[in-house]
């Protein structure tokens, strides 16, 4: 069996206009270095590739920009084609979803990064979007990023609980059959950062089962906050195909001297 490991950073940056804040998120990326690096509320409009090479390492060389209306929203997907060759992506108005394809599958694997409205009156709208993007039976599909939902009271460190939008989303995970990967390090990954923070569960990992079935060992983990109000999330995942048995000769075994006489020995 041949193991095929890969990581998934995602991360709500909270805009990304400022030099010195690139440079943060580049290192951060850097020293993580992901498979996938997906990056919610960029706040960027058509940025030009010397303003990505500020914000993504060279190994990320496959990239998709959902740019901001205005000021608000900017989803950045980008991958490593070493390990993904990207097929499609496709932009919706809070969701970008890669296409990928890589050797531990058969079959292509399916990526959606989130940004999810603040707005009320815009949640269920974004509810409607996921339930529209279910990739083809059997394909593996991973939802990242910052939902702006919480799904039980203990979400949250407050009262605010709304248990109307909780309901609308949790009946949209179960209508998609998605399962959550747990967050075991941490409650919370938004702060508001006053000296009484609020603390909310905003950002999450939803998988389907095929990607359960691939991915077998996909585990989440957070990151220390900075440069946001919201936590980095770190999803490692692992999987096992099975190697070829056939065998093949290398030419060069020919240069040893002891080739000719193994070989009148067979």
């Amino acid at each position: 069996m041949k193991n095929a490991t890969y990581s998934i950073v995602s991360w709500n940056v909270r805009g990304l206009g400022d030099n010195d804040k690139c440079a943060n998120v580049f290192s951060e990326i850097n020293l993580l270095r992901p498979s996938i690096a997906l990056l919610q509320e960029t706040k960027l409009q058509k940025p030009d590739t010397i303003k990505l090479r500020s914000i993504l390492p060279r190994f990320l060389d496959s990239n998709n920009h959902l740019d901001a209306i205005g000021t608000a929203g900017g989803i950045l997907s980008a991958s490593n084609s070493r390990c993904f060759s990207l097929r499609n992506c496709q932009h919706r108005r809070f969701t970008s979803t890669l296409t990928l394809s890589c050797f531990a599958s058969p079959h292509n694997i399916f990526i959606t990064n989130v940004y999810a409205p603040s707005q009320r009156e815009l949640k269920l709208v974004f509810l409607d979007e996921l339930k529209q993007i279910e990739p083809p039976p059997q394909s593996p599909w991973l939802l990242i990023g910052d939902f702006n939902l919480t799904r039980f009271p203990n979400e949250r460190n407050n009262d605010n609980f709304r248990r109307s939008e909780a309901d609308a989303f949790n009946d949209t995970i179960d209508q998609l059959a998605l399962l959550e990967l747990p967050l075991h390090d941490r409650e919370f990954t938004w702060s508001n950062k006053r000296q009484s923070p609020t603390l909310i569960r905003l950002d999450r990992v939803l998988i389907n089962l095929p990607w359960d079935t691939l991915f077998r060992n996909s585990h989440l983990t957070s990151l220390t906050r900075f440069v946001s109000d919201h936590v980095p999330l770190l999803v490692n995942v692992s999987t096992s195909v099975p190697s070829s048995r056939l065998f093949r000769f290398k030419r060069f075994w020919t240069s040893f001297p002891a080739c000719s006489n193994i070989v009148r020995g067979c």
